[in-house]
């Protein structure tokens, strides 16, 4: 549920390669505002799923908590239990040609076979690339990742000691510290410098308190060069059953990640001060908020009203970035609505990005701006976004 934050967050360790993607990133949500030029310019980020399994067992995913209620659930579940090598190597050859930036993020791609030789495929082709991990495999995955050619790793966690713990199960956060300080170890051994390392924080009812603890913990123990620190995303069962009344043609939608917490317990006046002592205490460049929400008053919207959507969101996710599982299926992103657009493994990746399926969703979600399904996504508040409770300010919260 923090892909896309975690990698914004990771977005200032880059290579050459990734000046394209901004590029065509950019044209790609000029073109979602202005017009449907239906996928004229390619796509700047490319997620990944190469595997549909995870070996968490998180509080707060439909994944983890294996809710087949779950739109997303069944999405990310289905194919093939890990994409073949050979599909990833004939897409890093098509990709190539217009070098997106690839993030491999699920569902936990460590439980791949071959994960290291994956990313080597895409790395030694040019192409930028991250991977979202919950850091479980790490000790035992971190040489061949190291010298991969990875751009970033991402390595989520929900607290210190106990707290994670609690939220993904017993033990687990000594084994993720443990491989972050094998991968620093292994990647010194780089000439380069290796990969960069980014930890991912996402607030939730559960772990609400932990962020300033988290953010000393590892910026202190210099485990990674940032903390990306993400609201949580999720459908509540109200907005599901809006979308699926009115835009049920397009796709079916449910409640997502809200089985196992609940978003409007939030203590958003105790959030609005802990987000405010750590805007006072770590520089922009060390600590990063997903989206730019910080305000009690944009904070009591956005976790007690979640079915409104909030001022100035937007998705333009269709028109500079896809998703691909396990078996091939493109769909649009991984947490929305099910809406297939076609398949990898019975055409190119650009004739389905350009087809008459992708040119309909974008169509229709031009017209409307936002499907209730996306009130609460990482795709509805693009990097731009600055929280609303602000006013005219210029002012900016952690970048």
């Amino acid at each position: 549920m923090r892909c896309e934050s975690a990698h914004r967050g990771a977005g200032r360790i880059r290579s050459r390669a990734g000046i394209l993607p901004r590029i065509t990133g950019a044209i790609g949500r000029l073109s979602g505002r202005l017009g449907d030029i239906s996928g004229f310019c390619p796509p700047s980020v490319i997620k990944l799923y190469v595997t549909n399994r995870c070996n968490a067992r998180c509080l707060m995913c439909d994944l983890g908590r294996r809710d087949e209620s779950s739109t997303f659930y069944r999405q990310a579940s289905v194919g093939t239990p890990e994409m073949p090598v050979s599909l990833c190597w004939r897409l890093a050859e098509e990709f190539a040609s217009f070098r997106p930036r690839i993030q491999v993020c699920g569902v936990e791609p460590l439980l791949h076979g071959d994960i290291g030789g994956v990313i080597q495929e895409f790395a030694t082709r040019g192409l930028e690339t991250h991977l979202v991990t919950n850091g479980i495999l790490l000790l035992a995955r971190a040489p061949a990742l190291a010298r991969s050619g990875l751009t970033s790793l991402v390595v989520s966690l929900d607290g210190v000691g106990e707290m994670h713990d609690a939220v993904r199960g017993t033990g687990i956060y000594d084994q993720v510290i443990e491989g972050l300080r094998r991968f620093h170890e292994e990647r010194r051994q780089d000439e380069r410098g290796g990969p960069g390392v980014v930890v991912s924080f996402c607030i939730t009812p559960l772990n609400q308190g932990e962020v300033v603890k988290l953010a000393e913990r590892i910026l202190t123990d210099k485990l990674a060069e940032r903390l990306s620190v993400t609201h949580m995303y999720f459908v509540s069962e109200e907005a599901g059953q809006a979308h699926s009344r009115d835009y049920g043609h397009i796709g079916m939608s449910s409640r997502v990640n809200v089985g196992g917490v609940d978003p409007i317990s939030m203590d958003v006046d105790a959030l609005a001060h802990e987000l405010s002592v750590l805007r006072r205490r770590f520089p922009s460049d060390r600590v990063t908020l997903t989206p730019r929400i910080a305000t009690r008053e944009s904070l009591a919207h956005y976790y007690r009203d979640p079915d409104r959507p909030m001022r100035g969101s937007r998705c333009l996710v269709p028109w500079f970035s896809s998703t691909i599982l396990t078996d091939g299926s493109v769909v649009v992103h991984n947490r929305c609505f099910p809406y297939l657009t076609g398949n990898v493994t019975t055409a190119p990746f650009l004739t389905v990005w350009r087809g008459d399926r992708m040119k309909t969703f974008r169509r229709e979600l031009r017209r409307v701006g936002l499907f209730p399904a996306c009130y609460r996504c990482c795709g509805a508040f693009p990097p731009s976004y600055q929280d609303p409770g602000n006013g005219r300010s210029k002012r900016r919260w952690i970048r």
